[in-house]
């Protein structure tokens, strides 16, 4: 579900999902880990910062609070917004895995969880409008 909100679906090469949420990269992470056995040294990680933020600093808040102690950051990417003071604190962690099969993988989930769902939906409207 986080990947269906949060993830890019327009690449197909690639499985991408960016968060300021600390919780949220770590969910994933452990999702793509544990579930999709994804070796640790597969999966990579990039910050998308604000001129004012300090790239080391940001990176130490995203190992610690999210604990991707051991994981590989690429080079993070500055952005100038529209107000030159951050928004985000310690900017926008995003979660990279370059696996075509995978993201394939992932996207048939999301259509047969959906799939699923609007069968459920549809079932539970026939039974109500005929009691």
């Amino acid at each position: 579900m986080l990947y269906w909100g949060e993830g890019e679906k327009r690449n197909r090469n690639s499985i991408r999902l960016g968060n300021s949420d600390p919780a949220v990269i770590k969910i994933f992470t452990e999702f793509l880990r544990k579930v999709c056995n994804v070796p640790k040294q597969k999966i990579g990680f990039w910050l998308l910062l604000y001129p004012d933020l300090q790239e080391d600093t940001c990176k130490g808040f995203w190992i610690k609070s999210a604990k991707l102690d051991g994981y590989r950051f690429n080079k993070s990417i500055v952005i100038i917004g529209k107000h030159k003071k951050r928004k985000l604190g310690y900017g926008v962690c995003t979660v990279v895995v370059g696996n075509t099969y995978l993201k394939v993988k992932i996207l048939e989930w999301m259509n047969l969880f959906s799939a699923s769902k609007l069968r459920n939906t549809a079932s539970i409207a026939y039974r109500a409008a005929i009691v």
